[in-house]
């Protein structure tokens, strides 16, 4: 079999992303920690939930509290991964709580102030801001690979699934646990990348469940791959689909094997910048958002597993050009859908009143055309369209990019807080308005004003309003430095001011 040399020098890099590079022994202490552990040894309360799907299905589902807050009547906000992920991406980017501190130097006045924001964790910083968080993980992966009948390891039917049962099974499934766990009838959602497939395939074919997912948060929406510029498109046209003819099985999944390989490439500092190179190809990651003395960290959960099914279902889709449900072939598709060829997804039933887009001019999975494909397929007015105000923005940027607090977490917070009707209330402080980080890079064009769920308008501006805690000297100090961080909001609830007065 003869290959190009660009793309055997793509189908490396993947490779080593995929089978080797992702699972460093890291000297970082969070390195490999359970997600319990991890999330108790950044102060809150963490749960294991297991939920059985009607097809037997065991999923792992992580709840995130403040403890501070552990006996009230929280809204609860559901989480949802992407591809090969687990629920700990919403919880490692950042070596902190939900709250960071930054300096930031006031050129008008020569003033420097302390100023707090939400960090990268989004499952912490919701936590902070008073949400009962709920971290999903999709069956086939590290925490939900597990079934009432089948063994995971010798039986090869349990790996039978694909987007479908993860949309119209899983995702069902776990909105009615979280409703009868929590009282709830709302729930919050937050996708990224296939998370949004999920929630939106959810919400096309069965549109009555837009009456409780409220609001939806979309971040790099996937429903089409026509225009893929990541090198996984010819991955699949060249490889992978080929190799994954065999009998279904599992896909990327945690071993020996892996976690040994990778010891060896990103183990120390000094090895970090190739496996950046291999992230930002692969994973499609702006290298200057990632934070290198994570990267055994985040490789440390990531990949988390999957079935080839599903891997199938992505290949299908780039071949075909569009979304459709699982091609079983001819016979296969008679017999399953009553047609010889499997259906669309009619993204035009989306009737839901709350989605909210993130999108980025960068993103090499969710590029812009695709994003306007979304656009154009349903038919509902968004509450908003928030493309992130930096150049570079790429995928993974969305779930661990160092400004990924500031420029996403701050603004789904602000969404859930106005459409659960949180006061927004800073309790004597003063409030400031944060420019650009240094290093940012703004788009020329900086759209977004849409309208919440409560018909107020939510306007995008260069500049946030957060709680100032106190005022400093300028000595030494740096601006947009990160001073402290935090575990657990010490005054829980507090959320960031949006004075949308202030907005441009």
């Amino acid at each position: 079999m003869k290959f190009s040399l660009p793309r055997s020098i793509l189908l490396l890099l993947f490779s080593l992303i995929l089978i080797g590079i992702c699972a460093s022994k890291s000297r970082d202490p969070d390195f490999g920690l359970t997600p319990l552990k991890y999330i108790e040894k950044y102060g809150y309360i963490g749960e294991l939930h297991h939920i059985i799907t009607p097809d037997g299905y065991i999923l792992g589902v992580h709840r995130v509290r403040h403890p501070d807050l552990k006996d009230q009547s929280l809204h609860p906000v559901l989480l949802q991964h992407g591809w090969i992920c687990s629920s700990m991406v919403f919880l490692m980017g950042d070596p902190f709580g939900g709250t960071i501190e930054r300096h930031i130097k006031n050129y008008d006045t020569g003033e420097t102030i302390i100023v707090q924001e939400p960090s990268s964790n989004l499952g912490f910083a919701l936590a902070d801001h008073g949400y009962d968080v709920w971290l999903l993980n999709h069956r086939g992966n590290t925490y939900s690979t597990n079934h009432t009948t089948y063994n995971p390891f010798k039986d090869s039917d349990f790996w039978r699934f694909s987007f479908e049962e993860l949309a119209l099974i899983d995702l069902p499934s776990s909105i009615d646990y979280i409703q009868r766990t929590t009282g709830k009838r709302n729930v919050g959602y937050v996708g990224h990348s296939q998370g949004t497939t999920d929630v939106l395939w959810l919400l096309a074919e069965r549109p009555w469940y837009s009456e409780v997912i409220n609001p939806v948060v979309l971040m790099a929406p996937i429903i089409d791959v026509k225009h893929i510029k990541s090198p996984v498109k010819y991955l699949a046209e060249d490889i992978i689909a080929r190799g994954l003819r065999l009998k279904d099985g599992p896909l990327f999944t945690r071993g020996y094997i892996i976690d040994e390989f990778a010891s060896t490439i990103c183990n120390d500092h000094g090895k970090t910048d190739l496996c950046s190179l291999v992230l930002d190809t692969a994973g499609d990651l702006d290298t200057t958002q990632l934070n290198s003395t994570r990267i055994g960290v985040y490789l440390s959960y990531i990949p988390s597993g999957t079935s080839r099914k599903v891997a199938r279902h992505y290949i299908q889709a780039i071949t075909q050009k569009e979304l459709r449900y699982f091609d079983e072939g001819l016979v296969g598709n008679f017999i399953k859908y009553g047609r010889f060829r499997a259906p669309k997804v009619n993204w035009g039933a989306i009737n839901s009143t709350t989605l909210a887009l993130f999108s980025s001019k960068d993103d090499a999975y969710s590029s812009k055309e695709e994003v306007q494909i979304f656009r154009n397929a349903i038919k509902v007015k968004l509450i908003d369209d928030y493309r992130v105000p930096y150049a570079y923005w790429s995928h993974l940027d969305f779930i661990v990019g160092m400004e990924a607090g500031r420029l996403i977490n701050a603004r789904i917070i602000m969404i859930m807080d106005n459409y659960f009707g949180h006061q927004t209330s800073v309790n004597d402080s003063t409030v400031a308005e944060e420019e650009h980080l240094r290093d940012s890079k703004p788009l020329a064009e900086d759209p977004v004003i849409s309208t919440s769920s409560s018909d107020e308008t939510i306007h995008h501006s260069k500049k946030i309003a957060v709680k100032v805690s106190e005022k400093l000297s300028d000595d030494n100090l740096g601006f947009g430095k990160i001073i402290t961080s935090r575990g657990p909001m010490k005054r829980p609830g507090l959320r960031i001011k949006i004075n949308q007065n202030d907005f441009e």
